[in-house]
């Protein structure tokens, strides 16, 4: 089995009130139905700054980049 390459992408932020509203995402559902060109840069993982509050991946909040957290919560195993 080979594997594609795997990219998170930050779609920027979710307003506060659409959390208890999870049909406004159905749009993204299922991904697009064209080729959708991707431009920007490669973030690695970084550490917390002092008064970031820890991630909190089971609810999906995250405050600093921990890269194999994230693929984990996504669903896709650790990366590098």
């Amino acid at each position: 089995e080979v594997l594609e390459p795997l990219v998170l992408v930050l779609r920027g932020w979710v307003p506060q009130a659409w959390k208890d509203e999870p049909e406004r995402f159905e749009y993204f559902r299922g991904g697009p139905d064209q080729v959708v060109q991707v431009q920007g840069l490669v973030k690695p993982s970084d550490n917390p700054g002092y008064f970031a509050p820890a991630n909190l991946p089971e609810i999906g909040q995250w405050f600093f980049y921990d890269v194999p957290a994230m693929a984990r919560a996504c669903g896709v195993g650790a990366t590098g």
